[in-house]
């Protein structure tokens, strides 16, 4: 059965970044693993994370790069709303 654990890598490109790292170990119940493998796999899927093999090592990676757009809209749509509400407090005042 395999386990998970995070480690601190670096990149053959030499940034650093975090991959977790699948390794044979009775540790945890196989249904933990199956969990934790189906999460990392939405996450893949959705573009978030991706991973590599190397024989029985999985490692998965972190993209933060998908999301953002998301940030970005976010911080436009919060500040609409802050002009919207200083136009409301200088109506109502």
């Amino acid at each position: 059965m395999e386990s998970m654990q995070l480690n601190p890598t670096q990149s053959t490109n030499g940034s650093h970044g975090h991959s977790i790292l699948l390794i044979d170990d009775n540790a945890i119940q196989a249904a933990t693993r199956q969990a934790i493998l189906k999460h990392l796999q939405v996450l893949e899927a959705a573009g978030l994370m991706e991973h590599e093999r190397d024989g029985r090592e999985v490692r998965y990676r972190v993209t933060p790069k998908p999301l953002a757009s998301a940030v970005a809209w976010i911080v436009d749509t919060a500040g609409q709303w802050d002009q919207r509400l200083d136009r409301l407090r200088k109506l109502t005042s």
